[in-house]
């Protein structure tokens, strides 16, 4: 995320509440959302945007293809064909994740505001890249 709109404790409404906006990575890699749910993990662990245990994936990420992605963005968007999709097997892991992109790829989407994708609290957020080992600013919200 290039910019974060909420902070710890903020109460969030589905497809209401602005989250952010997409950002590149501090400019090292292609504007995207990684995007993923998960249950049980703690904001440590949630930094890793590959995991090299696929059982570990299996038990702690939910598949979030199902999200409509449409009203988060509030435009039609590009859901794991630009970025990595939900699962992908890469050499040094599995993506736990979808990535979310413009419809042109590249950078068409850096800037892009986006909304909570459930109804819940925001539980954790860091805003450096240099924190999350350069993917961006972090987002966790407990959905209630």
């Amino acid at each position: 995320m290039d910019k974060n709109f909420v902070k710890v404790g903020t109460r969030v409404v589905k497809h209401v509440t602005p989250i952010g906006t997409v950002g590149t990575g501090n400019g090292q890699y292609y504007a995207h959302l990684h995007f993923s749910i998960s249950e049980g993990l703690t904001p440590a662990q949630l930094k890793a945007y590959v995991v090299k245990d696929l059982a570990f994936v299996k038990k702690f990420y939910r598949d979030p293809r199902k999200v409509d992605f449409t009203k988060m963005f509030g435009r039609k968007v590009d859901v794991g064909n630009f970025g990595y999709g939900w699962l992908q097997k890469l050499p040094y892991g599995w993506h736990p994740g979808i990535d979310v992109n413009g419809l042109g790829g590249g950078n068409t989407d850096f800037g892009y505001a986006f909304k909570s994708s459930c109804d819940g609290v925001v539980v954790f957020e860091e805003r450096t890249w240099f924190k999350n080992r350069g993917w961006g600013n972090l987002i966790v919200i407990e959905e209630k």
